[in-house]
Protein backbone atom coordinates (compact mmCIF):
# COMPACT_ATOMS: atom_id res chain seq x y z
CA UNK A 1 0.00 0.00 0.00
CA UNK A 2 0.94 3.46 -0.35
CA UNK A 3 1.77 4.22 3.22
CA UNK A 4 3.49 1.00 3.67
CA UNK A 5 5.85 2.30 1.02
CA UNK A 6 6.13 5.43 2.62
CA UNK A 7 7.10 3.97 5.92
CA UNK A 8 9.72 1.77 3.97
CA UNK A 9 10.88 4.90 2.26
CA UNK A 10 11.22 7.15 5.82
CA UNK A 11 12.99 3.63 6.70
CA UNK A 12 15.31 3.73 4.65
CA UNK A 13 16.53 7.04 4.68
CA UNK A 14 16.25 7.09 8.52
CA UNK A 15 19.36 4.25 7.93
CA UNK A 16 20.82 6.15 5.20
CA UNK A 17 21.38 9.53 7.09
CA UNK A 18 22.66 7.56 10.57
CA UNK A 19 25.15 5.84 8.18
CA UNK A 20 26.15 8.72 6.34
CA UNK A 21 26.89 10.01 10.02
CA UNK A 22 28.77 7.48 11.34
CA UNK A 23 31.95 8.51 9.97
CA UNK A 24 34.20 11.13 8.39
CA UNK A 25 35.70 9.24 6.38
CA UNK A 26 33.43 9.10 3.42
CA UNK A 27 34.99 6.05 1.38
CA UNK A 28 34.04 4.21 3.86
CA UNK A 29 30.77 5.38 4.35
CA UNK A 30 29.19 5.25 0.63
CA UNK A 31 30.58 1.83 0.80
CA UNK A 32 28.17 1.72 3.22
CA UNK A 33 25.77 3.54 1.35
CA UNK A 34 25.90 1.82 -1.38
CA UNK A 35 25.71 -1.72 0.11
CA UNK A 36 22.29 -0.74 1.92
CA UNK A 37 20.76 0.11 -1.43
CA UNK A 38 21.20 -3.35 -2.55
CA UNK A 39 18.68 -4.39 -3.03
CA UNK A 40 16.05 -2.04 -1.19
CA UNK A 41 16.62 -0.15 -4.66
CA UNK A 42 19.20 -1.93 -6.50
CA UNK A 43 20.85 -5.12 -7.94
CA UNK A 44 24.01 -3.04 -8.41
CA UNK A 45 24.52 0.60 -7.32
CA UNK A 46 27.91 2.38 -7.77
CA UNK A 47 29.18 5.87 -6.83
CA UNK A 48 31.40 7.52 -8.63
CA UNK A 49 33.35 10.87 -7.73
CA UNK A 50 34.32 13.90 -9.88
CA UNK A 51 38.04 14.47 -9.24
CA UNK A 52 39.16 18.14 -9.81
CA UNK A 53 41.32 17.15 -12.94
CA UNK A 54 37.98 16.44 -14.28
CA UNK A 55 38.58 12.73 -14.13
CA UNK A 56 36.09 10.46 -13.21
CA UNK A 57 36.69 7.46 -10.15
CA UNK A 58 34.62 4.66 -9.12
CA UNK A 59 34.71 4.84 -5.21
CA UNK A 60 32.18 2.12 -4.09
CA UNK A 61 29.63 -0.56 -5.78
CA UNK A 62 27.70 -3.47 -4.70
CA UNK A 63 25.70 -6.34 -6.05
CA UNK A 64 23.10 -8.62 -4.97
CA UNK A 65 25.17 -11.44 -6.47
CA UNK A 66 28.31 -11.35 -4.62
CA UNK A 67 29.36 -13.76 -7.20
CA UNK A 68 29.31 -11.94 -9.84
CA UNK A 69 31.19 -8.72 -8.05
CA UNK A 70 34.22 -10.12 -9.82
CA UNK A 71 32.94 -9.27 -13.40
CA UNK A 72 31.91 -5.71 -11.88
CA UNK A 73 35.12 -4.81 -11.02
CA UNK A 74 36.93 -6.31 -14.42
CA UNK A 75 34.62 -3.96 -16.26
CA UNK A 76 35.09 -1.11 -13.66
CA UNK A 77 38.99 -1.36 -14.09
CA UNK A 78 39.48 -2.09 -17.61
CA UNK A 79 36.73 0.95 -18.72
CA UNK A 80 36.00 3.95 -16.14
CA UNK A 81 33.33 5.99 -17.50
CA UNK A 82 35.28 8.45 -19.67
CA UNK A 83 34.21 12.28 -18.49
CA UNK A 84 34.03 13.03 -22.33
CA UNK A 85 31.91 10.00 -23.36
CA UNK A 86 28.13 9.52 -23.56
CA UNK A 87 28.17 6.65 -20.57
CA UNK A 88 24.90 8.11 -18.50
CA UNK A 89 27.08 8.89 -15.70
CA UNK A 90 29.61 11.21 -17.77
CA UNK A 91 26.25 12.93 -18.93
CA UNK A 92 24.82 13.37 -15.11
CA UNK A 93 28.16 14.60 -14.40
CA UNK A 94 28.00 16.98 -16.86
CA UNK A 95 24.36 18.34 -16.78
CA UNK A 96 23.58 17.56 -13.18
CA UNK A 97 20.32 16.57 -14.03
CA UNK A 98 19.19 12.60 -13.42
CA UNK A 99 18.56 9.84 -15.77
CA UNK A 100 15.97 7.30 -15.33
CA UNK A 101 15.60 4.61 -18.06
CA UNK A 102 13.49 1.03 -18.06
CA UNK A 103 14.45 -0.02 -20.85
CA UNK A 104 18.12 -1.00 -22.00
CA UNK A 105 17.75 -2.39 -25.91
CA UNK A 106 21.28 -3.58 -27.12
CA UNK A 107 21.27 -0.41 -29.78
CA UNK A 108 20.89 1.89 -26.25
CA UNK A 109 23.47 -0.36 -24.58
CA UNK A 110 25.83 -0.06 -27.41
CA UNK A 111 26.09 3.54 -27.26
CA UNK A 112 28.08 3.48 -24.27
CA UNK A 113 30.07 1.20 -24.57
CA UNK A 114 34.20 1.75 -26.14
CA UNK A 115 34.16 -1.59 -28.12
CA UNK A 116 32.52 -5.57 -28.65
CA UNK A 117 34.65 -6.45 -25.71
CA UNK A 118 33.02 -3.63 -23.17
CA UNK A 119 30.19 -4.25 -24.88
CA UNK A 120 30.51 -7.82 -24.11
CA UNK A 121 31.09 -7.37 -20.49
CA UNK A 122 27.93 -4.85 -20.13
CA UNK A 123 25.99 -7.64 -21.61
CA UNK A 124 26.79 -10.38 -19.70
CA UNK A 125 25.80 -8.00 -16.35
CA UNK A 126 22.36 -8.05 -17.77
CA UNK A 127 21.23 -4.76 -17.91
CA UNK A 128 17.46 -4.17 -18.08
CA UNK A 129 16.60 -0.73 -16.30
CA UNK A 130 19.19 2.20 -14.31
CA UNK A 131 18.83 5.20 -12.40
CA UNK A 132 21.61 7.62 -12.53
CA UNK A 133 21.72 10.65 -10.01
CA UNK A 134 24.06 13.60 -9.02
CA UNK A 135 25.53 14.24 -5.87
CA UNK A 136 25.17 17.75 -5.28
CA UNK A 137 26.06 20.20 -2.69
CA UNK A 138 27.00 24.00 -2.24
CA UNK A 139 25.93 24.31 -6.36
CA UNK A 140 28.41 21.94 -7.08
CA UNK A 141 28.33 18.48 -8.54
CA UNK A 142 30.40 15.83 -6.38
CA UNK A 143 29.73 12.67 -8.06
CA UNK A 144 27.07 10.69 -9.16
CA UNK A 145 25.06 7.11 -7.51
CA UNK A 146 24.14 4.41 -10.35
CA UNK A 147 20.79 2.75 -9.39
CA UNK A 148 20.62 -0.32 -11.71
CA UNK A 149 18.19 -3.16 -12.25
CA UNK A 150 19.51 -6.56 -13.52
CA UNK A 151 17.90 -10.06 -12.41
CA UNK A 152 14.81 -8.46 -10.19
CA UNK A 153 14.27 -6.80 -13.68
CA UNK A 154 12.76 -4.30 -11.68
CA UNK A 155 11.32 -0.99 -13.30
CA UNK A 156 11.81 2.30 -11.35
CA UNK A 157 9.10 5.16 -11.24
CA UNK A 158 9.60 8.75 -10.35
CA UNK A 159 9.17 7.36 -6.33
CA UNK A 160 12.07 5.90 -6.85
CA UNK A 161 13.68 8.69 -8.59
CA UNK A 162 12.59 10.66 -6.00
CA UNK A 163 13.91 8.54 -3.15
CA UNK A 164 17.58 8.22 -5.41
CA UNK A 165 17.55 11.34 -5.13
CA UNK A 166 17.11 12.10 -1.82
CA UNK A 167 19.91 10.01 -0.75
CA UNK A 168 22.26 10.69 -3.33
CA UNK A 169 21.56 14.98 -1.72
CA UNK A 170 22.20 12.96 1.59
CA UNK A 171 25.26 11.68 0.81
CA UNK A 172 26.61 14.82 -1.15
CA UNK A 173 26.56 16.64 1.93
CA UNK A 174 27.96 14.42 3.64
CA UNK A 175 30.48 13.93 1.50
CA UNK A 176 31.20 17.58 1.05
CA UNK A 177 31.58 18.41 5.00
CA UNK A 178 34.03 15.24 5.22
CA UNK A 179 36.37 16.87 2.53
CA UNK A 180 35.75 20.05 4.75
CA UNK A 181 36.65 18.38 7.86
CA UNK A 182 40.02 17.25 6.02
CA UNK A 183 40.72 20.22 4.38
CA UNK A 184 40.60 21.58 8.12
CA UNK A 185 42.61 19.17 9.67
CA UNK A 186 45.45 19.99 7.03
CA UNK A 187 45.59 23.34 7.61
CA UNK A 188 45.58 22.71 11.06
CA UNK A 189 48.27 20.40 10.58
CA UNK A 190 50.74 22.46 8.47
CA UNK A 191 49.58 25.73 11.10
CA UNK A 192 51.20 23.68 13.87
CA UNK A 193 54.04 22.74 12.10
CA UNK A 194 54.74 26.00 11.15
CA UNK A 195 54.70 27.31 14.47
CA UNK A 196 56.64 24.80 15.78
CA UNK A 197 59.40 25.62 12.73
CA UNK A 198 58.84 29.60 13.61
CA UNK A 199 58.83 29.66 17.23
CA UNK A 200 62.13 27.41 17.16
CA UNK A 201 63.79 29.50 14.75
CA UNK A 202 61.98 33.12 16.31
CA UNK A 203 63.29 31.88 19.69
CA UNK A 204 66.66 31.10 19.18
CA UNK A 205 67.27 34.60 18.29
CA UNK A 206 65.34 35.90 20.82
CA UNK A 207 67.36 34.53 23.57
CA UNK A 208 70.76 35.76 22.10
CA UNK A 209 69.11 39.22 22.54
CA UNK A 210 68.06 38.53 25.93
CA UNK A 211 71.27 37.60 26.95
CA UNK A 212 73.33 40.24 25.22
CA UNK A 213 70.55 42.76 26.95
CA UNK A 214 71.05 41.61 30.78
CA UNK A 215 74.72 41.50 30.02
CA UNK A 216 74.54 45.18 28.80
CA UNK A 217 72.25 46.32 31.79
CA UNK A 218 74.33 45.06 34.41
CA UNK A 219 77.02 46.49 32.61
CA UNK A 220 74.99 50.14 31.94
CA UNK A 221 74.50 49.83 36.26
CA UNK A 222 78.05 49.97 36.72
CA UNK A 223 79.52 52.44 34.00
CA UNK A 224 77.94 56.15 33.40
CA UNK A 225 75.67 55.11 31.03
CA UNK A 226 72.90 57.56 30.21
CA UNK A 227 69.15 57.14 31.88
CA UNK A 228 68.13 57.44 28.49
CA UNK A 229 70.40 54.58 26.94
CA UNK A 230 69.48 52.22 30.28
CA UNK A 231 65.73 53.33 29.52
CA UNK A 232 65.71 51.88 25.80
CA UNK A 233 67.94 48.82 27.16
CA UNK A 234 65.20 47.74 29.71
CA UNK A 235 62.40 48.83 26.73
CA UNK A 236 64.28 46.20 24.83
CA UNK A 237 64.84 43.71 27.66
CA UNK A 238 61.22 44.25 28.04
CA UNK A 239 59.43 43.70 24.82
CA UNK A 240 61.56 40.75 24.04
CA UNK A 241 60.26 39.15 26.92
CA UNK A 242 56.81 39.67 25.85
CA UNK A 243 57.38 38.22 22.33
CA UNK A 244 58.79 35.43 23.89
CA UNK A 245 55.46 34.79 26.09
CA UNK A 246 53.24 35.20 22.79
CA UNK A 247 55.54 32.33 21.11
CA UNK A 248 55.13 30.52 24.12
CA UNK A 249 50.93 31.35 24.30
CA UNK A 250 50.94 30.65 20.77
CA UNK A 251 52.01 27.26 21.08
CA UNK A 252 50.10 26.40 23.81
CA UNK A 253 47.37 27.26 22.20
CA UNK A 254 48.16 24.61 18.72
CA UNK A 255 49.47 22.10 21.58
CA UNK A 256 46.06 22.71 23.49
CA UNK A 257 43.80 22.05 20.18
CA UNK A 258 45.44 18.93 18.72
CA UNK A 259 45.23 17.48 22.31
CA UNK A 260 49.42 17.56 22.20
CA UNK A 261 49.49 19.34 25.91
CA UNK A 262 50.22 16.46 28.26
CA UNK A 263 50.78 16.51 32.18
CA UNK A 264 53.12 14.85 34.57
CA UNK A 265 51.27 14.89 37.68
CA UNK A 266 52.11 15.11 40.86
CA UNK A 267 51.29 16.37 44.54
CA UNK A 268 51.72 20.18 44.26
CA UNK A 269 51.28 22.85 47.34
CA UNK A 270 49.44 25.03 45.84
CA UNK A 271 50.28 28.06 48.75
CA UNK A 272 54.11 27.32 48.58
CA UNK A 273 53.44 27.53 44.50
CA UNK A 274 51.64 31.11 45.00
CA UNK A 275 53.73 32.44 47.74
CA UNK A 276 56.98 32.08 45.64
CA UNK A 277 55.37 33.15 42.74
CA UNK A 278 53.67 36.42 44.12
CA UNK A 279 57.77 36.72 45.65
CA UNK A 280 58.95 36.89 42.34
CA UNK A 281 56.29 39.56 41.30
CA UNK A 282 56.34 41.91 43.62
CA UNK A 283 59.99 43.71 43.07
CA UNK A 284 58.49 44.38 39.42
CA UNK A 285 55.29 45.97 41.17
CA UNK A 286 54.66 50.17 40.99
CA UNK A 287 51.55 50.94 41.89
CA UNK A 288 50.15 47.49 42.86
CA UNK A 289 49.98 45.82 45.87
CA UNK A 290 49.24 42.00 46.39
CA UNK A 291 47.89 40.08 49.03
CA UNK A 292 48.31 36.72 49.86
CA UNK A 293 46.11 34.74 52.18
CA UNK A 294 46.55 30.95 52.40
CA UNK A 295 45.21 27.95 55.13
CA UNK A 296 48.53 27.18 58.01
CA UNK A 297 48.37 23.92 56.51
CA UNK A 298 49.53 22.63 52.83
CA UNK A 299 47.12 23.06 49.89
CA UNK A 300 47.63 19.78 48.18
CA UNK A 301 46.46 19.17 44.29
CA UNK A 302 47.34 16.69 41.79
CA UNK A 303 49.14 17.90 38.98
CA UNK A 304 52.33 19.99 36.85
CA UNK A 305 53.53 22.40 38.96
CA UNK A 306 54.89 24.49 35.85
CA UNK A 307 51.72 24.31 34.07
CA UNK A 308 49.39 25.59 37.47
CA UNK A 309 51.72 28.52 37.73
CA UNK A 310 51.30 29.34 34.53
CA UNK A 311 47.42 29.75 35.29
CA UNK A 312 48.09 32.04 38.36
CA UNK A 313 50.96 34.09 36.93
CA UNK A 314 48.24 34.62 34.16
CA UNK A 315 45.71 35.26 36.05
CA UNK A 316 48.17 37.60 37.87
CA UNK A 317 49.37 39.87 35.25
CA UNK A 318 45.69 40.01 34.14
CA UNK A 319 44.59 41.38 37.32
CA UNK A 320 47.38 44.21 37.05
CA UNK A 321 46.72 45.19 33.46
CA UNK A 322 43.31 45.59 33.51
CA UNK A 323 44.04 47.60 36.94
CA UNK A 324 46.03 50.21 35.11
CA UNK A 325 45.32 53.07 38.07
CA UNK A 326 46.67 50.18 40.47
CA UNK A 327 45.61 49.14 43.34
CA UNK A 328 44.84 45.60 45.50
CA UNK A 329 45.27 42.29 43.86
CA UNK A 330 44.37 39.73 46.58
CA UNK A 331 44.78 36.06 45.87
CA UNK A 332 43.09 33.68 48.25
CA UNK A 333 43.43 29.97 49.10
CA UNK A 334 41.25 27.90 50.89
CA UNK A 335 40.21 24.39 51.11
CA UNK A 336 36.06 23.88 50.27
CA UNK A 337 35.72 19.94 50.55
CA UNK A 338 37.43 18.20 48.03
CA UNK A 339 38.04 21.30 46.48
CA UNK A 340 40.71 23.50 46.40
CA UNK A 341 39.75 26.98 45.77
CA UNK A 342 41.79 29.59 44.40
CA UNK A 343 40.77 32.93 43.62
CA UNK A 344 42.78 36.32 42.31
CA UNK A 345 40.87 39.38 42.70
CA UNK A 346 41.37 43.00 42.01
CA UNK A 347 39.66 46.46 41.55
CA UNK A 348 40.26 47.33 38.22
CA UNK A 349 38.18 48.37 34.78
CA UNK A 350 35.58 45.25 35.78
CA UNK A 351 33.98 43.64 32.42
CA UNK A 352 31.06 43.83 30.85
CA UNK A 353 28.32 41.84 31.38
CA UNK A 354 28.19 40.53 27.94
CA UNK A 355 31.20 40.27 27.55
CA UNK A 356 31.30 37.46 30.37
CA UNK A 357 29.81 34.22 28.17
CA UNK A 358 32.47 34.49 25.73
CA UNK A 359 35.95 35.33 28.31
CA UNK A 360 37.05 32.02 27.89
CA UNK A 361 36.55 31.69 24.00
CA UNK A 362 40.28 31.82 22.13
CA UNK A 363 41.22 35.04 20.84
CA UNK A 364 38.03 36.76 22.54
CA UNK A 365 38.70 40.39 23.68
CA UNK A 366 36.27 42.16 25.62
CA UNK A 367 35.43 46.08 24.68
CA UNK A 368 35.67 48.09 28.32
CA UNK A 369 33.55 51.87 27.12
CA UNK A 370 35.65 54.41 27.96
CA UNK A 371 39.24 52.63 29.03
CA UNK A 372 42.07 52.80 27.36
CA UNK A 373 43.29 50.12 24.97
CA UNK A 374 44.49 47.23 26.71
CA UNK A 375 46.75 45.12 24.35
CA UNK A 376 46.74 41.25 23.79
CA UNK A 377 45.71 38.55 21.61
CA UNK A 378 42.91 36.87 23.79
CA UNK A 379 44.66 33.77 24.40
CA UNK A 380 45.41 34.00 28.37
CA UNK A 381 42.32 33.33 29.51
CA UNK A 382 41.28 30.16 26.76
CA UNK A 383 44.82 28.54 27.92
CA UNK A 384 43.88 29.08 31.73
CA UNK A 385 40.45 27.56 31.18
CA UNK A 386 41.68 24.59 28.84
CA UNK A 387 44.88 23.78 31.90
CA UNK A 388 42.11 24.32 34.53
CA UNK A 389 40.27 21.98 32.48
CA UNK A 390 42.91 19.00 32.45
CA UNK A 391 44.30 19.11 35.83
CA UNK A 392 39.82 18.43 36.02
CA UNK A 393 39.52 21.61 37.37
CA UNK A 394 36.75 24.33 36.47
CA UNK A 395 37.39 28.29 35.90
CA UNK A 396 34.70 31.12 36.35
CA UNK A 397 34.38 34.94 36.88
CA UNK A 398 32.36 37.24 38.52
CA UNK A 399 32.45 40.72 37.59
CA UNK A 400 30.91 44.58 37.55
CA UNK A 401 32.05 47.04 34.55
CA UNK A 402 33.99 49.71 36.69
CA UNK A 403 34.19 47.46 39.98
CA UNK A 404 37.00 45.16 39.10
CA UNK A 405 37.08 41.43 38.60
CA UNK A 406 37.19 38.21 40.40
CA UNK A 407 38.53 34.84 39.14
CA UNK A 408 37.85 31.47 41.01
CA UNK A 409 39.59 28.18 40.04
CA UNK A 410 38.81 25.12 41.48
CA UNK A 411 41.03 21.58 41.37
CA UNK A 412 40.68 18.73 43.50
CA UNK A 413 42.27 17.84 46.29
CA UNK A 414 44.27 15.44 47.20
CA UNK A 415 44.22 13.85 50.48
CA UNK A 416 47.59 13.81 52.60
CA UNK A 417 46.18 10.86 54.05
CA UNK A 418 46.56 9.12 50.92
Amino acid sequence: TERKRAEETQHFLVEASALLASSLDYETTLTRVAHLAVPALADLCIVDMLEEDGSIRRMAAAWVDPAREGLVRELQGRYPPDPNGSHPVATVLRTGQPELVNEIPDSLLATFMRNNEHFELAQALGYTAYIVVPMRARGRTLGAISFVSTESKRRYSRDDLSLAEDLAGRAALAVDNARLYQEAQSAVRARDTFLSIASHEVKTPLATIMGYTELLLRHARQATTSERDQLALRSIHEQTGRLNKLIDLLLDFSRLQSGQLRLEREPVDLSALAYRLIEEMRPTLERHVMKLVTPAEPLLVLGEALRLEQVLQNLLQNAIKYSPDGGPVTVRLQRQGTWAVLTVADRGVGIPAEALPHLFSPFYRASHSGAPPISGVGLGLYVVKEIVTLHRGEVDVASREGQGSRFTVRLPVVDCRS
